[in-house]
């Protein structure tokens, strides 16, 4: 059989791209290419992708999709009308094109027409129902295309069908790089090779009857063994439609991302995992209450959350540790506007003619009092429950509703009580209103009347507003340039008219609703898409996006005394999202924002000790921090500024002696040993040109230094006293990377001009590791780590690649990972070796790699657009931290036991009875979910 073309460094020989219409076509023909005339004993024919997840869900998923697109020889197009309307086909066939050009685009005709215009040299569109927009300007002459209708029709899509195989003999030819004859005769051929070996195994079979004894056993094994493919397929499934449900039931997709995991702990169940926890990081409660609250309260103390809804019951819950729980009281209250706390206890309940009721929890005792004016345009509570603002025809008059008593004069001009409010102490009042044709912003004294100057404020007439405590400064909706639909926000400051843009934008709906936390410093909207934006009001800048809702906002409250806002939307689902989480530094859900430490300048080493007491730190300048598991900082050197540094000297650290002492390089190759045991003791020049990069044998008692000019040392302790030998010399200048292998034996070598090579410390043989991708700079340095059980090296290049490089088969165990465009300065395996976690340059954030398959799990935030320099696992694997060039190190947590436990805590929930039956069946026994 001739050779099939080359599919370059993806490894795919085609991507099938189609809509979910087609997909029972699709199946059959990636089946069929991977099987037809597949070698004796090999895997696959051809290696096909074709995307199981709807992108219609989660558009997110684009990234690994056209991460596959640019690895593909080839596209397959299943047109058909539903192709032609598909958004995601026509943009993987964009991005196809926008790649490495040459590249083959195969047609396949699923249903519908394809028409070719002579005239225009081009695809009639017009007369096509099936022809992708995106196919546009792609053929230059009348391309030829493989008819399906027909085998849809009436004809089967199996592989033993005469008319199929003849199909895709057409389409898989020329991947094989033969003609259809070609590779039918080949298909034939190895199918008798097939059928001989078939009849062999028949006769030797005969041959076994004789050990009929075994086939009990044998039988059982085959049974267990069916049983667990049954439930490995299941999991997958599972781990698929938990991502599918992310957009539209959130707390269902977390429970079975979890049953998953469970199920199989695999690739695909933990890029489940991290792709629900990243979807709504900052939640940390998802709920569906019966029915949606149209408004709610939170109490002084935060320990309760009021709520009233269409049904007229104002129900009470408790709040507790991020989680809303279940119904603790609730009241009929018909006709319910607005809702407050007057104190832990009692709640206060308006409606918009004017009736206002205290229900006391403790004794379920209610009173009513109608406010004796006239009200037309509905009330508002004092943010203290004390006091209600009535709006009519003539203004808006302020009443104590305990003694019955107007408070203070008549406020004129203001007639909507959705746009006002008090402040914290009920003494003043804001509004926005309608003044000589403009909208004004203005504060008065309620008990004088007396107000401030009216400020300007550019906002729609019916544009939702949010005021801070001290009505000091007010958001409001800005009113949208003519003929757009963009909404967009501000923030005013209602003593000098100043009007702050706020960035972000919502397409096509006003922000509403919108809630001030009590400090007055951060501001949350919501649109009818569900989206949340929050603001700090200080800085104007945004602190990104709330997710969790996937219909319209209906109503948002902040919990006091904690950074907590709850928002419910028109499905009735509930959600708690801590800000506390940092949102704009992308921690959540993973790391932890306790322990965000910086001022560690460019970083160039860390490594958790293996007791797991801490961490240390190196920088550029020599300067060494030991880190504790609470964040404390320890320092032990001050800058080393002798001798002096030699450009982008390579500075390393670890902890040697059983943690007893860390030795760490400084510029020029300076290296020291700090006692850390027994405390305070003095640090020990070992060498004052030796430095450089340093690499731990196992056991931590011997390790080995790459210094600035190349020489590799290695140093052992005898007694109390360290000692070096030289072990040879790079010869290219300085050593950017050292690694010992676990069996102490082997030694990965990194050199700035990008080569790697292998050193076996007891023959002194070396082996040159295959270059990666052509370098982008003068300094090609790459990262080198070593798998903890395998003879496997991690190798990252300038390239922005990673090589898992096997150095007793010498050759690469999987396709080079991608990590972006930047060169690739960080790599460390975990201690299961399952996964690997990466970094590097131009923003390219720490990404973690699941090492079986070879594909991206997922990637952390935190750093911005700095550099990654330094990464490294925890000895429990649990941990993971990871520095940048600007001084900042963060801790993550990486444990798939912690990642389904913080699901199980959001969702709050298991698996109903019937959910269980409807996704999970009988494959398993029916269990706890989260136990």
């Amino acid at each position: 059989m001739a050779a099939r073309k080359d599919t370059g460094k993806g490894g795919y020989d085609a991507f099938i791209s189609y809509s979910r219409a087609d997909r029972a076509l699709a199946v059959a023909i990636y089946n069929g290419l991977r099987r037809l005339a597949r070698p004796p004993f090999a895997w696959q024919a051809l290696k096909v992708f074709r995307d199981e997840t709807d992108l219609g869900v989660n558009p997110a998923l684009f990234t690994t999709i056209a991460g596959a697109l640019d690895r593909s020889a080839r596209l397959v197009v299943i047109a058909s009308p539903a192709a032609a309307a598909s958004e995601w086909v026509n943009r993987e066939i964009q991005h196809f094109r926008d790649g490495t050009p040459g590249r083959e685009i195969l047609l396949v005709l699923a249903d519908g027409t394809f028409v070719w215009s002579e005239e225009d040299r081009e695809i009639d569109f017009a007369a096509s129902t099936a022809a992708p927009a995106a196919l546009r300007g792609c053929f230059a002459e009348e391309p030829t295309y493989l008819d399906a209708a027909p085998l849809r029709a009436g004809g089967s899509l199996a592989l033993d069908d005469g008319a199929f195989r003849r199909f895709l003999s057409r389409l898989a030819a020329p991947m094989h790089g033969l003609a259809p004859y070609e590779l039918e005769d080949d298909d034939r051929r190895l199918q008798r090779r097939a059928l001989r070996r078939a009849r062999a195994a028949i006769a030797a079979l005969v041959v076994l009857t004789v050990l009929a004894v075994g086939t009990g056993v044998l039988a059982v094994r085959n049974a267990d063994r069916a049983q667990a493919q049954s439930v490995r397929a299941a999991s997958r499934a599972l781990a698929l439609q938990a991502v599918g449900k992310l957009g539209s039931d959130l707390d269902l997709a977390m429970l079975l991302a979890v049953q998953a995991s469970r199920m199989e702990d695999s690739f695909t169940s933990r890029q489940a995992l991290l792709r629900t926890l990243q979807y709504a990081p900052l939640a940390t409660s998802v709920q569906v209450w019966a029915v949606d609250p149209l408004a709610m309260a939170v109490s002084p103390d935060g320990t309760a959350v009021a709520s009233f809804g269409r049904d007229g019951i104002v129900q009470v819950r408790p709040a507790r540790a991020g989680r809303i729980g279940a119904v603790r009281a609730g009241k009929s209250l018909p006709g319910t506007q607005r809702l407050a706390f007057l104190d832990n206890d009692t709640v206060v309940a308006a409606t918009p003619s004017g009736a206002v009721t205290t229900w006391h929890l403790t004794d379920d005792s209610t009173r009513t009092w109608q406010i004796p004016s006239t009200v037309d345009e509905g009330v508002a509570l004092s943010r203290d429950g004390r006091l209600v603002a009535a709006a009519g025809r003539d203004g808006v008059t302020v009443w104590d509703y305990a003694n019955g008593r107007k408070v203070g004069a008549a406020i004129p001009a203001v007639t909507n009580a959705e746009r006002i409010a008090f402040s914290a102490d009920g003494t003043r009042l804001a509004a926005v209103y309608p003044m000589d044709k403009a909208l004004v912003g203005t504060v008065w004294t309620i008990a004088d009347g007396s107000r401030s100057t009216p400020v300007n404020i550019d906002t729609e007439p019916t544009g939702k507003v949010g005021f801070d405590a001290d009505l000091r400064r007010v958001v409001v909706d800005v009113a949208p340039f003519p003929g757009q639909s963009i909404e967009r926000a501000a923030v005013v400051d209602l003593t000098t008219g100043k009007s702050t843009p706020l960035p972000g934008s919502v397409q096509g709906s006003s922000l509403a609703p919108l809630a001030v936390r009590a400090d007055g410093k951060v501001a949350a909207a919501g649109d009818a898409s569900g989206n949340i934006t929050v603001w700090n009001l200080d800085t104007g800048a945004s602190l990104g996006r709330l997710e969790g809702h996937a219909n319209m906002l209906r109503t948002m409250a902040w919990i006091p005394g904690v950074n907590l806002l709850v928002s419910a939307d028109i499905s009735g689902r509930v959600v708690v999202s801590d800000l506390d989480l940092r949102p704009g530094l992308g921690l959540a859900p993973l790391g932890d924002p306790r322990l965000v430490l910086d001022g560690f300048g460019h970083v160039t080493a860390a490594r958790v000790s293996r007791d797991g007491r801490g961490t240390v730190v190196d920088n550029e300048a020599g300067i060494v921090t030991l880190v504790g598991p609470d964040g404390t900082r320890t320092k032990l050197s001050g800058p080393q500024s002798f001798p002096p540094p030699i450009f982008d000297d390579p500075n390393g650290a670890a902890f040697v002696d059983g943690s007893r002492a860390v030795v760490a390089s400084g510029p020029g190759g300076r290296l020291v040993l700090y006692p850390l045991e027994p405390a305070g003791g003095a640090p020990v020049v070992l060498s004052e040109d030796r430095g450089g990069t340093v690499a731990l044998f196992p056991g931590g008692d011997r390790f080995l230094t790459g210094s600035p000019t190349g020489v590799i040392t290695d140093w052992r302790r005898t007694g109390d006293r360290w000692s070096g030998t030289p072990i040879g010399e790079l010869g290219a200048g300085p050593v950017s990377a050292l690694a010992v292998a676990p069996d102490g034996r082997h030694v990965a070598v990194g050199a700035r001009d990008g080569r790697v090579e292998i050193w076996d410390l007891v023959t002194g043989a070396r082996i040159r590791a295959p270059d990666g991708p052509p370098v982008s700079s003068v300094d090609a340095s790459p990262v080198v780590a070593w798998h903890p059980t395998e003879p496997v090296v991690a190798i990252g290049s300038d390239g922005g690649t990673v090589q898992l490089w096997n150095y007793e088969r010498q050759r690469d165990v999987l396709p080079a990972l991608f990590l972006g465009t930047g060169s690739v300065l960080a790599v460390d395996f975990s201690p299961d070796g399952r996964m690997l976690a990466a970094g590097g340059g131009f923003g390219t954030a720490p990404t973690l790699w699941d090492v079986a398959a070879g594909e991206l799990l997922g990637r952390l935030g935190g750093h911005g657009s700095d550099a990654v320099t330094a990464i490294a696992f925890g000895p429990d694997g649990r941990s993971l931290v990871t520095a940048d060039d600007d001084g900042a190190v963060l801790f993550w947590n990486v444990s798939i036991a912690d990642w389904r436990q913080r699901l199980c805590a959001v969702a709050g929930r298991d698996l109903t009875a019937v959910e269980w039956a409807a996704y999970v069946g009988d494959v398993t026994p029916r269990r706890a979910v989260c136990p």
